[in-house]
């Protein structure tokens, strides 16, 4: 009986002013509704709200075409250091362990198996 007391009381219409209280702005409302109390037109408050969500995606992704033709001559390198940063992680971290435990042939062994086939599919899938 407790649940349907609760279920009751949620739905009460009395309650529904709580409702609208609790209820968050969203961003158009929070734009809109204190311009068009102030007075503006319906038409005014219309194009200003557009304009306030249509203005700054623009100008994000006029940004962000800007920067992708920045970074088209960056992105080589960056890639470069990341690779290298990679190999660097292997050779001191990786190889020295497997190393430890007895296995130093065939660590390196599929170590240079492993850099071989690398090269060989880097080198059938470049473009």
């Amino acid at each position: 009986m407790r649940n349907q007391e609760l279920l009751t009381e949620t739905l009460n219409t009395a309650n529904l002013e709580c409702w609208e209280r609790e209820r968050a702005a969203t961003p158009v409302r929070a734009f809109a509704v204190p311009v068009s109390q102030s007075g503006v037109s319906t038409g005014k408050v219309f194009l200003y709200t557009t304009l306030s969500g249509v203005v700054p995606q623009v100008l994000g992704s006029m940004f962000g075409f800007a920067l992708v033709g920045v970074a088209e001559g960056v992105f080589p390198v960056a890639a470069g250091f990341a690779a290298g940063a990679m190999l660097a992680v292997v050779l001191r971290e990786m190889v020295p362990s497997s190393h430890g435990h007895g296995y130093a042939d065939a660590a390196t062994a599929a170590f240079l198996v492993g850099f071989v086939l690398l090269v060989v599919v880097d080198a059938a899938i470049a473009v």
